[in-house]
């Protein structure tokens, strides 16, 4: 099934596949139940910082700007090559975030929030 942004990558020799790069190939191949392979980041800010849901909505209005956000990675029949991006009808931003705090030393009152899965 070709979905719409892949009906857009449409070439002389029909559609354009695209493939994982070698790098995160690899880094999806070593993942296991032990050694996760993910990226994750942390933000700090000077004052009050935004809340939970002000960063859920920056977030939202800027997806279109990164269409592999929304996208989700496919294994090739019999991994007869890396793996593929397809687009993610079910994607759903609420699932990536989580809000929670942890607290920075014994005496900090600073707390970091956590807001990407």
């Amino acid at each position: 099934m070709i979905t719409a942004s892949l009906r857009d990558k449409v070439g002389h020799h029909g559609p354009v596949i695209d493939r994982l790069g070698a790098l995160d190939a690899e880094f999806l191949h070593v993942e296991d139940g032990v050694g996760h392979m993910h990226i994750a980041g942390a933000c700090t800010f000077d004052g009050t910082p935004p809340s939970f849901d002000d960063i859920g909505q920056m977030v939202r209005s800027k997806m279109h700007l990164i269409p592999r956000y929304r996208q989700r990675v496919r294994s090739v029949p019999f991994e007869l090559g890396r793996p593929i991006w397809v687009d993610d009808p079910h994607f759903d931003l609420r699932y990536h975030r989580r809000d929670g705090g942890l607290v920075i030393g014994v005496r900090s009152s600073r707390r970091w929030r956590r807001s990407t899965r």
